[in-house]
């Protein structure tokens, strides 16, 4: 009985101690604890001091107006920066970590805004930037507080600011959005180069060095870092992603990232149709140039895609750089420009003729009595002639091809990519025939994947059009007018062919020297013959 008393005692023990582990495991996985109210506390840091042997990657020595006190080593007591951030993997390609950069390079002043809670997301932002920059690239920071309303965070916020080198508060009366808190900061701002941080952002390894090389030998542009994904919000959970990343839109001006087909290697500049937005350099001579942000957004959205468009139509680039790299949250998710007046200036300004197609796709044609959008759009207009601006068809044809998907006609009632119901899309295969494989949405606008239905029933890939004739098989030929062969109805989600009154089918290819190829043919879908018709029911999936 003692021994099983005594054993009893060592298991009690053993589980209290597992349990400790696991409370100490969420505690620190976690980073804080609630204060009053609910209110997220300041997560546990540490404090960084400034090593005046230390030097960036090159050796480069303290530009004009660096401070000698921004923190560059950690130390082991409390303070600026969250050890989750300042340990992250550095997930540069080879070549980017065996980099070299001119010695002498300009100094940044760094601008972030917050509202209430962001604060806290903030800190850890800045947190990175401090434990991943050398300290004489920054000349300063200037946190803008875009109308705070919490006391405490105000307080805390305050007193943040005193920890921070070379950092100055400004403080918005009330919250005026991300673009004209920026604008405050970029008007105050003392260095030759502007680097905008939003609070999702953590800056990783060498992010700055590579924009800054960029901007000192191209200076009409702006530089951009790779976006790698931040997948847990708590613990930083840093994966990296596709090299070849950039961000295009669609018609409907969602903006979204997509692999290039354009990328020579793994560490050269790519050209990016538009940017997210979520951080960025500019130079402040020609950010001013160009005219900042569009003061004429009345609400949030859309921002970054017109600053974007306006760039590269005005004579400047916007690139990514492969071995600059931060980690952004939600990078997944699609950017919508929700505010239809701001569609509406994008599309008068730059969309030249796809306007009236992005009112159809947005619902968000222009007001016929609005004359103080007219107005407006009229002295924007006059201050933008001085730019030498060129039109949306080079900035296609140019800067955009196989990125930025144009209609092959004014016409086209709906686009994108051709899904099944069960999940595969179409494209065309290089026998004509409609194969059926896993959709690829995250990757650069491939035109024989481009389906488009048009107002006189044609369904078109690549400018050509479906059709059914003597087998059941759908193939895309050459267009005629008037052939019933290629003329589609669209019922319940199932596209019926006119001529044979048979319906796009998933199904697997009957002849065997393809093997078991997943295609569409043309079937009867009438009846209960298929359970929900999830092979016969398709949608567009528009970029």
């Amino acid at each position: 009985m003692a021994a099983r008393r005594v054993n009893g005692v060592v298991l009690d023990i053993v589980l209290l101690s597992v349990f400790l582990c696991l409370v100490y495991v969420f505690v620190q996985r976690r980073g804080y604890l609630h204060g009053p109210a609910g209110a997220p506390r300041p997560r546990a840091f540490t404090q960084l001091r400034y090593d005046s042997k230390s030097s960036n990657q090159n050796g480069a020595q303290q530009t004009n107006g660096a401070s000698a006190q921004l923190p560059v080593v950690l130390t082991e007591t409390g303070g600026l920066v969250d050890p989750r951030v300042a340990a992250i993997t550095d997930v540069r390609p080879t070549r980017c970590r065996d980099k070299r950069y001119d010695d002498v390079q300009p100094a940044v002043s760094v601008i972030i805004d917050f509202f209430d809670y962001q604060f806290f997301d903030m800190k850890t932002t800045l947190g990175s930037v401090l434990a991943h920059t050398p300290a004489q690239l920054i000349r300063e920071i200037i946190i803008i507080d875009d109308g705070s309303t919490l006391d405490y965070i105000i307080k805390e916020a305050d007193l943040y600011v005193t920890k921070l080198p070379n950092a100055r508060m400004l403080r918005n009366g009330g919250r005026e959005g991300v673009m004209r808190a920026r604008l405050k900061g970029a008007a105050s701002a003392t260095a030759p180069v502007l680097v905008f941080l939003d609070t999702t952002v953590v800056c990783a390894q060498g992010w700055l060095e590579p924009l800054l090389q960029l901007i000192a030998s191209e200076k009409a542009v702006i530089a951009v870092p790779h976006y790698d994904s931040i997948n847990d919000p708590v613990s930083y959970d840093y994966k990296s992603t596709a090299n070849s990343l950039v961000t295009t839109f669609s018609w409907r001006l969602n903006v979204r990232m997509v692999k290039s087909a354009n990328a020579s290697d793994d560490i050269a500049p790519l050209a990016s149709p538009v940017m997210r937005g979520n951080a960025f350099a500019v130079g402040k001579a020609y950010f001013e140039t160009l005219g900042g942000y569009d003061e004429g957004f009345t609400e949030a959205g859309g921002e970054n895609l017109e600053l974007s468009l306006r760039a590269w139509m005005c004579g400047g680039a916007v690139r990514v750089l492969p071995c600059s790299r931060v980690g952004v949250l939600n990078l997944n998710d699609p950017i919508r420009v929700g505010s239809k007046s701001n569609i509406r200036r994008i599309a008068e300004l730059w969309l030249g003729d796809m306007k009236e197609f992005v009112y159809r796709q947005t619902d968000a044609a222009t007001p016929s009595s609005s004359a103080t959008e007219t107005t407006s759009l009229e002295t924007r207009r006059q201050r933008l002639s001085s730019l030498q601006c060129r039109n949306l068809n080079w900035y296609v044809a140019d800067v955009a091809a196989g990125l930025v998907y144009k209609p092959t006609g004014g016409d086209v009632v709906d686009y994108g990519y051709l899904r099944v119901f069960n999940g595969l899309c179409a494209s065309v295969g290089n026998d004509s025939r409609i194969a059926l494989s896993a959709c690829s949405l995250g990757v650069s606008m491939v035109m024989s994947r481009v389906f488009e239905w048009h107002p006189d029933g044609r369904l078109t890939a690549g400018g050509q059009c479906l059709a059914v004739k003597t087998s059941a098989y759908v193939l895309a030929e050459t267009c005629t007018s008037n052939d019933d062969h290629q003329i589609w109805e669209f019922r319940d989600k199932m596209f019926v062919n006119k001529w044979s009154q048979t319906c796009l089918m998933h199904v697997t290819d009957p002849d065997p020297k393809w093997g078991k190829r997943q295609i569409v043919m043309a079937q009867d879908c009438q009846g209960d013959k298929t359970k929900d018709k999830v092979f016969a029911r398709w949608e567009f999936v528009r970029m």
